[in-house]
C-alpha cells in the first residue's frame, strides 16, 4: 500500500483540520460562554442543540446537492465558512442576542462544508491514496474533539479583543481554504473536474433513498442506535459542563479553562473508542455491537449521575466517549456495507441527519429541567427516557433479523 502521500492530498487533510477545529472551538467558546458568564443552566443545553439545526435540516440534502455543483464552486461554501466561524466567536463574546441564530446559520454552512470536503476528496486524492487519506480523516475527526474544548476553555479565560479574535479566526480559516484551492490546482492530483448536473429529481433520489434505509434492517438497526448513543454523548459531554457550572462539580478549584473538561474527556474517550473499534468489529457482529454501546452509554450516564459532584465522573464520560466512538465506527461501517456506489452520498446525508434528531429535542428538554430541577435530577429523566427509548425499540422490526437479507 502507498503510505506517500502527494501534495494535493496533505493539503486537503490540513486545511480540514484547521476547519474542524476552528468550527467546533467556536460551538464549545458559545456554551462555555454561557456557562460563566449566565445566571441559567438551560443555555449551555440549549447551544448543541441548536448546532444539530444544520446537520438535522441540511443533512437530507446536502449530500444530493453536493453531488450536483461544479466543482469550481466548491470553494464559496468553504470562504462563507471562514468570514461566519469567527464572526459567531465574536457576537458570542459580546453576548447579545444574535448568538443562536449566528450559530444557526453556521451549522448550516459548516454541514454543507463538510460535505463537499467529503465529495472533494473524490476528484483530488489520487485513488492509491485512498486508505492513508482516509486513515488522515479518521484522526482529524478523533482529535477535534480533544483539541476544541480545550482552545474554547483558553478563549473563555484569556481577555481577547473582539476585533482581535475575529481577525486572528479569519486569517486562520483563510489559509485553511487557501490550502483547498491549491489541492484543487495541485498537478499532482488526479483530478476530475465535475460540472454542475442541475437539482431535478432530487426529491425522488432522497425517497428512494429513505425507503431503502427503513427496508434494511440493518441499517435502520444501526440508525436507530447510534441516534440513541449520541444522545448519552452529547447529556454526557454538556451535563458534566453545567455540573461545573452549577458547583455541582468541580474540578481543580474550576478554573475558567477547564469549564470545557468534560467535554475533553469524551474527546480522549473519542481517542480510546477509535483504537479498539477495529478489534470489536473484528470480533463481534455489527449489530451485537451496536447494542452492547447502546447499553453501556446508559449504564456509564447513570454512573456518571450517580458521582456527578465528583471528579470521578469525568471517568465515566470518557467512558461514554469510548462507546459513542465506537458505535459511530460501527454506524459508519455498515453504512457503507449496506449502501450501493449511486446512493451511499444521499443516504449519508439522511442517516447523519437522523443519528442527531433525538439530540435535537432531548437537550433544550435537559436544560428546561435543568433550570427548574438541577442537572442531576434532569440527567436522571434524561437516561430514563433514553433507556424507555432503547426498550420500545427493541421491540420493533428493526432488532429483528432480517429475512433474505442476512443479519450483520
Amino acid at each position: 500500500m502507498n503510505t506517500k502521500l502527494s501534495a494535493a492530498t496533505i493539503l486537503l487533510i490540513i486545511s480540514m483540520a484547521v476547519e474542524y477545529i476552528a468550527i467546533d472551538t467556536v460551538k464549545i467558546y458559545m456554551a462555555l460562554n454561557y456557562a460563566v458568564n449566565d445566571a441559567v443552566l438551560f443555555p449551555i443545553m440549549l447551544v448543541p442543540a441548536v448546532a444539530l439545526i444544520g446537520p438535522v435540516f441540511l443533512g437530507p440534502i446536502a449530500g444530493v446537492v453536493t453531488d450536483r455543483i461544479s466543482t469550481r464552486v466548491y470553494i464559496v461554501p468553504l470562504i462563507a465558512v471562514c468570514i461566519w466561524t469567527p464572526a459567531v466567536a465574536v457576537v458570542a463574546a459580546m453576548s447579545n442576542g444574535f448568538q443562536l441564530p449566528a450559530l444557526i446559520i453556521l451549522s448550516l454552512l459548516a454541514y454543507l462544508s463538510a460535505n463537499i470536503r467529503i465529495a472533494s476528496s473524490k476528484f483530488l486524492v489520487p485513488k492509491d491514496e485512498y486508505t492513508p487519506y482516509h486513515g488522515a480523516v479518521v484522526w482529524i475527526l478523533q482529535i477535534v474533539p480533544v483539541f476544541a474544548p480545550l482552545l474554547a476553555g483558553v478563549l473563555i479565560a484569556s481577555p481577547l479583543n473582539s476585533w482581535v479574535l475575529y481577525g486572528g479566526g479569519i486569517a486562520i480559516l483563510l489559509i485553511g481554504s487557501a490550502l483547498f484551492l491549491l489541492a484543487q490546482r495541485s498537478g499532482s492530483a488526479e483530478v476530475s473536474a465535475k460540472s454542475a448536473q442541475g437539482f431535478k429529481g432530487m426529491g425522488v433520489d432522497m425517497r428512494a433513498a429513505a425507503t431503502f434505509i427503513i427496508s434494511d434492517r440493518p441499517l435502520s438497526h444501526s440508525v436507530v442506535v447510534a441516534a440513541l448513543v449520541n444522545v448519552a454523548v452529547f447529556t454526557s459531554g454538556y451535563a458534566g459542563v453545567a455540573a461545573l457550572k452549577s458547583g455541582t462539580l468541580t474540578v481543580f478549584g474550576t478554573e475558567i479553562a477547564l469549564h470545557g473538561a468534560p467535554l475533553i474527556a469524551l474527546g480522549l474517550g473519542a481517542l480510546v473508542g477509535s483504537t479498539i473499534a477495529g478489534r470489536v468489529k473484528a470480533r463481534y457482529a455489527p449489530c451485537q455491537a451496536l447494542e452492547a454501546t447502546m447499553v453501556a452509554s446508559i449504564l456509564l450516564l447513570l454512573l456518571q449521575i450517580a458521582v456527578m459532584s465528583h471528579p470521578l465522573s469525568l471517568l465515566a464520560t470518557t467512558g461514554i466517549g469510548i462507546a459513542g466512538s465506537i458505535t459511530s465506527v460501527l454506524a459508519w461501517d455498515v453504512r457503507l456495507q449496506r449502501s450501493r456506489s449511486d446512493n451511499i452520498g444521499t443516504i449519508a446525508g439522511l442517516t447523519g441527519s437522523a443519528y442527531k434528531i433525538p439530540s435535537l429535542f432531548f437537550l433544550p428538554a435537559i436544560g428546561w429541567l435543568a433550570a427548574i430541577a438541577g442537572i442531576q435530577l434532569a440527567s436522571v429523566a434524561a437516561t430514563a427516557s433514553l433507556a424507555l427509548l432503547y426498550l420500545v425499540s427493541r421491540r420493533s422490526a428493526v432488532f429483528r433479523p432480517q429475512k433474505g437479507g442476512g443479519a450483520l
